[in-house]
């Protein structure tokens, strides 16, 4: 009796001439093994049943993972899922690539030109510009220097020039300085002043030009006229002119 015990515990016994990872295969397979052939192998059916519970599981998972790739950026891996479980990409692409850019509309409006006149008799830190009485006095002569000062936007211009009117009973009195172009020209028969600029890029920023004037004190001094500034826009071939108010001085 003994001897049959021994001999029984022996056939049980592991095989310890395998090697450890097949051994250690054979522990977690065993469970599936038993299972196959205590429901599977007389019983197809369960096979077939379990097996679509694992297809239902799989497909619910892939629904779940395009979902959330959609809501959540995940690179390469949403769009692995958006180009294999949505065939509509190829629409989206097409919306986005047909909404204009806001660059591509600045682009298309021409250049503009911001174009002011003012005049000073104190700097800013208190220096004296001005010659005569100031606040000016009726009948007296009072001098001041008046200012062009112009700005591009959008598009680079060439050709630009800034012209204005001194009026009768004004003194062109010079010292005039610019920081772009070419000097100040005063046409005394004509009483026009021109200011030559030629090329001006947008990345140049505001230029100015300055000039002395005088005049006789009254109620209302005009003194500039017909001031406008025009130059060749090339990016949308078109000649831009801008104009602005006259200059007084009112008591």
């Amino acid at each position: 009796m003994n001897n049959q015990q021994i001999i029984k515990r022996e056939n049980v016994a592991p095989d310890l001439k395998q090697p450890i990872f097949i051994r250690t295969l054979n522990v977690f397979v065993s469970p599936f093994k038993k299972r196959f052939d205590k429901h599977y192998r007389e019983k197809r059916r369960h096979l077939f049943i379990d097996l679509g519970f694992v297809v239902i599981i799989v497909a619910l998972i892939i629904i779940n993972l395009s979902l959330v790739s959609k809501k959540f950026d995940f690179g390469p891996l949403s769009q692995y899922l958006s180009v294999h479980t949505n065939n509509s990409t190829s629409s989206t692409t097409i919306k986005e690539n047909s909404q204009p850019s806001e660059n591509l509309i600045v682009d298309k409006l021409p250049a503009e030109i911001n174009l002011n006149a003012r005049y000073a008799y104190y700097t800013l830190e208190g220096d004296q510009l001005g010659v005569g009485p100031w606040p000016p006095v009726i009948g007296e002569t009072t001098a001041v220097r008046v200012f062009l000062d112009l700005k591009i936007y959008r598009h680079n211009l060439t050709n630009l020039k800034v012209t204005a009117k001194l009026p009768d009973g004004l003194e062109w009195l010079g010292r005039d300085a610019v920081n772009k172009g070419v000097g100040l020209a005063f046409d005394s028969s004509s009483r026009k002043i021109t200011w030559l600029i030629g090329d001006l890029l947008v990345v140049d920023g505001p230029v100015q030009a300055g000039f002395l004037v005088s005049f006789t004190g009254a109620d209302k001094v005009k003194l500039l006229g017909n001031i406008s500034a025009s130059g060749f826009d090339l990016s949308a071939n078109e000649q831009i002119t801008h104009s602005t108010l006259d200059l007084f001085i009112a008591e």
